[in-house]
């Protein structure tokens, strides 16, 4: 029961303060030496963590890859308005020869397509080209669609950066919490030890205010704090490999970050409505809204100019070469393998079938009205999401305040049952009594603390990363 009770929590005792770093100390550059011949040991604070790992992630990479194939559309579809649609066809092969006097000299007379003997070569040459006047806007309102493709995909990169940067700092507080708890594991087995050492001299006296239960319940006490000490070991090897594959750095690389504690701020955080604002001007994904919605809206004035004409140039060019045929320069007969001909026309083209194109129009329509509802929906959501958020970190910040004044007194207890069990004033018991007191409270200490600054992470993504947290 006693075991259950101290380990419930979870976490601990933190170090004595001497041995606490001050607040206020300077986070050094990335450190490097060699600490074997084949490994190298290397120091990351948290900004150098959230850098490192937005150069090296494939998903940005893969965010960028899709920019490009929009911003490749654009380009596509920019061109069409001054480029016109140009085909081109070239094919030959061979073909029977003319006979002699077969021409219109005389008369034409018939020729068999087989009768004759002699084939020759052939080539022929087709181009023709269409370039667009005027089209009612079909052309500018599919070019209006593909450049909000393109600045959502630039939202897109940003999306990306930010789940990386939640990522990176969830995994570099969970570390430096990890490393706190090692801390308070590291002092509670040298305390437990410490009272195994003086009741184990105690019983050799033949003290009559201990017992071997005494003994056992310390020695179980101790055994377990190794046993916890092994277990954050491995979390904390755990993370550290987290680190390295979001950084992209050597898998035998030792690394380690430089806070082993969470550094809380002394600022307060801004009120609801400052967060709303954020989340409105830099969350990409209420950007993104804002473009679907405008692209939809081009896709339907496209689809209303479908039922309008459109203006245009048409030309052909024809050229055929069959050197052993007669070449005959008669306008009124056609001559398909020894031909030269070029034109061009004005061109209105209209797509009849008006009572589909009425219906992709209604349909374009709806779609711009269901996403501006979306659109309102997902503000809501978005206000409720950190609206909730900012009541759990303001939630948090008071538990943490509570939780701190709480570990003061719970520390001077402990201390001052420590010393008097050290000089033989107070009982085995006594002193495990303190000890589950002063784990309880500074696991509450250490985990309210970590789980503002979870929630502090949360809130700031959910923003968009805007501007600070904290009032200044």
């Amino acid at each position: 029961m006693l075991l259950n009770l101290l380990w419930f929590c979870g976490y601990g005792f933190a170090q004595d303060e001497a041995k606490k770093p001050p607040e206020n100390q300077e986070k050094p550059e990335i450190e490097e030496k060699v600490v074997t011949g084949t490994s190298t040991r290397m120091v990351f604070s948290l900004d150098q963590v959230v850098e490192k790992t937005l150069e090296t992630s494939p998903l940005i990479t893969s965010s960028q890859y899709s920019l490009e194939e929009a911003q490749a559309l654009y380009e596509k579809a920019k061109r069409s308005s001054f480029l016109p649609k140009i085909d081109m066809r070239v094919y030959g092969g061979v073909v029977p020869d003319t006979p002699a006097n077969a021409g219109p000299a005389f008369g034409f007379p018939s020729t068999g397509l087989f009768e004759q003997s002699d084939w020759g070569p052939f080539v022929k040459f087709h181009l023709e080209g269409f370039q667009p006047i005027y089209t009612f806007g079909k052309i500018k309102n599919l070019q209006d669609a593909a450049k909000t493709g393109t600045l959502a995909k630039e939202l897109d990169i940003i999306k990306v950066k930010n789940e990386m940067v939640q990522q990176a700092k969830k995994a570099y507080y969970t570390l430096a919490n990890l490393h706190a708890y090692l801390d308070f594991v590291q002092d509670l087995t040298d305390r437990s030890q410490k009272t195994v050492d003086i009741v184990s001299e105690r019983l050799k006296k033949h003290s009559s205010d201990v017992t071997d239960i005494d003994l056992m319940r310390v020695e179980v006490f101790l055994a377990e704090s190794k046993r916890k000490k092994i277990e954050i070991l491995y979390n904390i090897d755990f993370l550290k490999m987290t680190l390295k594959i979001l950084m992209g750095l050597p898998r035998h690389f030792d690394i380690d970050i430089v806070d082993h504690k969470i550094r809380m701020e002394e600022k307060k955080i801004h009120v609801v409505e400052h967060f709303l604002q954020n989340a409105k001007e830099h969350r990409p994904e209420v950007k993104q809204l804002q473009y679907l919605i405008d692209a939809k809206e081009s896709f339907m004035k496209e689809k209303r100019a479908q039922m309008l004409p459109s203006f245009g140039l048409a030309g052909e060019y024809d050229f055929g070469y069959a050197p052993g045929r007669e070449d005959i320069d008669n306008p009124f007969l056609v001559n398909n393998f020894n031909n030269h001909s070029a034109g061009g026309t004005l061109v209105l083209q209209q797509n009849l079938a008006l009572h589909t194109l009425e219906s992709d129009y209604k349909k374009a329509k709806a779609e711009v009205e269901k996403a501006k509802s979306d659109q309102q929906a997902a503000y809501q959501a978005i206000e409720f999401e950190i609206r909730n958020m900012h009541k759990d970190v303001m939630a948090k910040e008071e538990a943490f305040e509570h939780s701190k004044d709480a570990f003061k007194k719970v520390r001077s207890w402990v201390l001052s049952t420590t010393l008097n069990f050290g000089v033989g004033v107070v009982p085995p018991k006594d002193l495990v009594e303190a000890f589950v007191a002063y784990s309880k409270v500074q696991n509450e200490y250490l985990q309210t603390q970590y789980e503002y600054m979870l929630a502090l992470i949360k809130l700031d993504y959910a923003t968009g990363y805007g501007d600070d947290l904290f009032i200044n």
